[in-house]
């Protein structure tokens, strides 16, 4: 623990170091039934925030509320995340297809070349090399009708725009979710459970957010640096400016309680920076616990 702590605390950590291409195209699931999980939840996602816009009376109001941002964010990893492992699976055709050409080119022109005094020398290194276990590569299979083939990835592919969107949306709609969550429940439920909305949508904005990104990270393959807090102390910050401004411009003070900027302005700054600086940084060490886990289950499974 105390090495993986030292590791993790390591300046380089804040950046994307040690992420490739392939956390973002495979998981714990088959490949083809990855990109079914990856294009229903986004799907059902998107629906369901529509279904709250128009559902929701005052449509400028809607952007006020940190539940609805989150469920926005969510829908945005989950876009993300839907297109990378698409993109990635496209890619992974497209080189098998152009690899299987290459193959029978190379076969056609072996063939032309061999004679009677000359031996029949067919080069197998680079195939066999491919998928060497020693290269680092992660191999999936394909399957395509009546052809299945092995293709290999390789782990050093570059990482996109879209990956690293990927991971600091991941980051943010986790941490943002488990707040709303335990706020809601704390909060709300407690003061106002005999009139409380219980219908779907309600438990889905504010309980589905935790349970979906909670599952995510565990059947997804997308790595967790403990120092990205960053991200979700930058969105924190973001927000807080944001219901200042709305303070500040007349257009809602006391849009929650507790940081009602008409009752004691010391008392919401000093809630704004335990947000940034202790909250934010626990919500994300959730995560990462859970992350950590994961990989030291599978870790485990796979040395049996």
């Amino acid at each position: 623990m105390c090495r993986l702590l030292k590791n993790e605390l390591k300046i380089r950590r804040f950046g994307f170091e040690g992420f490739e291409a392939t956390d973002f195209q495979t998981s714990k699931l088959p490949p083809k039934l990855f990109i079914v999980y990856r294009v229903i939840i986004f799907v059902y996602w998107t629906s369901m925030l529509g279904e709250r816009f128009a559902a929701h009376d005052d449509k400028i109001r809607f952007f006020f509320y940190l539940s609805y941002w989150n469920q926005i964010m969510v829908g945005i990893y989950f876009g993300f995340a839907c297109f990378s492992a698409v993109h990635g699976r496209m890619n992974i055709k497209q080189r098998s297809s152009s690899s299987h050409v290459m193959d029978a080119s190379s076969e056609s022109k072996n063939l032309s070349d061999t004679s009677p005094d000359r031996p029949d020398v067919t080069d197998t290194s680079s195939e066999t090399d491919k998928c060497n276990p020693g290269n680092d590569v992660t191999t999936i299979t394909i399957s395509d009708d009546d052809v299945t083939s092995k293709h290999c990835l390789s782990s050093t592919a570059p990482l996109r725009w879209f990956h690293v969107t990927t991971a600091i949306f991941q980051v943010m709609s986790f941490s943002v979710a488990i707040f709303v969550s335990v706020i809601y429940a704390t909060t709300e439920w407690k003061s106002k459970r005999a009139t409380l909305d219980f219908s779907f949508q309600n438990l889905n904005l504010h309980f589905a957010n935790t349970l979906l990104m909670f599952c995510d990270v565990i059947i997804t393959n997308i790595p967790t640096r403990l120092l990205h807090f960053i991200y979700v102390c930058l969105f924190t910050l973001i927000y807080d400016l944001y219901l200042m401004t709305l303070h500040f411009t007349g257009a809602e003070s006391a849009l929650y309680k507790i940081v009602n900027w008409n009752n004691d302005v010391t008392w919401v700054v000093c809630f704004y920076i335990v947000m940034i600086f202790i909250v934010s940084p626990f919500t994300h060490s959730i995560m990462f616990l859970v992350f950590t886990i994961k990989r030291s289950v599978t870790s485990y499974c796979r040395r049996l």
